[in-house]
Order: C-alpha cells, then structure tokens, then sequence
C-alpha cells in the first residue's frame, strides 16, 4: 500500500494533463499511486494510459462533474493520505515530501492544503 493517492480527476484537458503528470514523476517523494479519473472526455485523454503504462491508474466514468470524480478516485484509492491534483494545475518538486512530513508530525490535524500561484502570461496574479 503506497502512502499517498494522488487524484486527479480531468474533463476534456488533454492538452493540459501530462504536464500535471509529469509535475508528479518529478517528485521528492515517491511513495505514492496516481489515479486520473477521467470524467466522459471526449478529446484524446484516453490516451493518458499508453502513454504511461504501468505508472498510473487510468477511470473512465460518464461525465458527472469534478467533485464525482474525486469521489470515485477516493473509492479507487489504498493511501493513508489523499491527494488532489486538478488536471490543468502543476506541483513543485517538493510538495508531496512537505505535505507528508507535516502530516506526520501535526497528527492532531486531518486535513491540509498549500497555497497556490496564478499566472497568467507568464506573471504571477494573485497576491502573495
């Protein structure tokens, strides 16, 4: 049983999603499992699971939403930690390594989030 399940569900965002997944291959931490539950795509999202054989779990469902397919990455999943990643976003090399560690040392806590950065043409919008 690895760690932590990484989710990411994803909707018509091919395009976007190896990006996603690659952010994830380059990871500090590693014990992990991938699962991408892709909600009714219509493009070539399908494809996610020849182009990483063996390296990820691949759903297919009937489009029902974001939050429905979290849910069913969450039923497929076996971590001790769920992890969520939208399919058109990226981690930093070290976000599993320090989300886990804080985790593990603030067990008093269920449940955490790190903060995001927007950018948009190559400038950072939201607020620090």
């Amino acid at each position: 049983m690895n760690k932590v399940s990484i989710i990411i569900p994803t909707y018509n965002r091919f395009s976007f999603l190896t990006e996603a997944i690659e952010s994830i291959f380059l990871q500090t931490y590693t014990d992990y499992e991938l699962i991408i539950v892709d909600d009714g795509s219509t493009d070539e999202t399908s494809q996610i699971k020849e182009i990483y054989p063996g390296q990820l779990k691949y759903i297919f469902q009937k489009n029902r939403g974001a939050s429905a397919a979290r849910n069913r990455g969450i039923r497929e999943s076996n971590g001790k930690y769920i992890c969520f990643l939208d399919s058109d976003d990226l981690w930093k090399k070290n976000t599993l390594e320090v989300q886990v560690e804080n985790m593990e040392r603030e067990t008093e806590f269920s449940i955490s989030y790190t903060d995001e950065v927007w950018i948009r043409s190559g400038v950072r919008v939201n607020p620090r």
